[in-house]
């Protein structure tokens, strides 16, 4: 039987600056998480503007960094300045599950976290949260990254929205609503969902990908986004950060 183990980079991530509140999972006041996968910088970058607007902050889960321009890097650097969390999503975005089936955990973690990781404390990031590509996961790989990192958020699939709600007692394994056109959800679907985690005093995960690529289907429009956004404000809600909401 192979040993599985986890690769040691201890010094390579540093977890600090992250809010943390008097109980796991307790939320001061209701909200909402936004979250983004993948490396589409300049669509998150030109959205900007209606972010700092409305005093919006969201976790960008980033994969592929190592194909990022200087110019991505910069804009990047932008957004953490202006309040947003840089999170990490591998380094080419495999599937983990299938990956695991040809290759060791060693390999994996090398390859697909280590390296990735490297490239980004270089240039100042230091991711503290984890989702996986296309939500594929185990509870193997979760044991092995929640070593690393301080949440995993995975893809809430399932017709189970309460999944999607941050729990009362720890908010290390998360499962997000997808928000793009792709997630089949109607805007009516995901403001009631918000309504639901304002009644109910917690936080609502969501995510998307692209902004303004309407040719694309893992797609939000701007239009749809901002109406998320302004059901938070009339709500009396709060945007949080992966790591506003991550276990302590």
């Amino acid at each position: 039987m192979r040993t599985i183990t986890c690769v040691s980079f201890l010094t390579l991530v540093f977890f600090f600056g992250c809010t943390k509140y008097d109980k796991p999972g307790h939320m001061p006041r209701p909200g909402v998480a936004l979250t983004f996968d993948d490396c589409y910088i300049d669509e998150w970058y030109d959205f900007l503007p209606v972010f700092d607007s409305f005093h919006v902050k969201a976790t960008f889960y980033i994969s592929n960094y190592q194909n990022l321009t200087q110019d991505q890097k910069s804009k990047l650097k932008i957004l953490k300045n202006h309040g947003h969390e840089i999170a990490y999503h591998t380094l080419t975005h495999p599937d983990m599950v299938k990956f695991l089936r040809k290759n060791s955990m060693e390999r994996l973690e090398g390859e697909e976290i280590l390296k990735g990781l490297v490239l980004m404390n270089a240039d100042g990031f230091y991711p503290k949260n984890f989702a996986y590509p296309y939500g594929s996961h185990t509870e193997v790989l979760d044991n092995c990254l929640l070593r690393r990192f301080r949440s995993i958020r995975c893809l809430n699939g399932s017709s189970d929205y309460a999944k999607s709600f941050t729990s009362n007692e720890d908010n290390s394994k998360l499962f997000a609503i997808g928000m793009d056109r792709s997630s089949g959800k109607t805007i009516n679907e995901l403001l009631n969902l918000v309504n639901i985690a304002q009644k109910n005093n917690n936080c609502l995960v969501l995510v998307g990908h692209h902004i303004n690529r309407a040719e694309k289907n893992m797609y939000v429009s701007p239009e749809r986004l901002r109406k998320i956004i302004q059901a938070v404000i009339d709500n009396n809600m709060k945007f949080y950060t992966v790591c506003d909401i991550m276990r302590q």
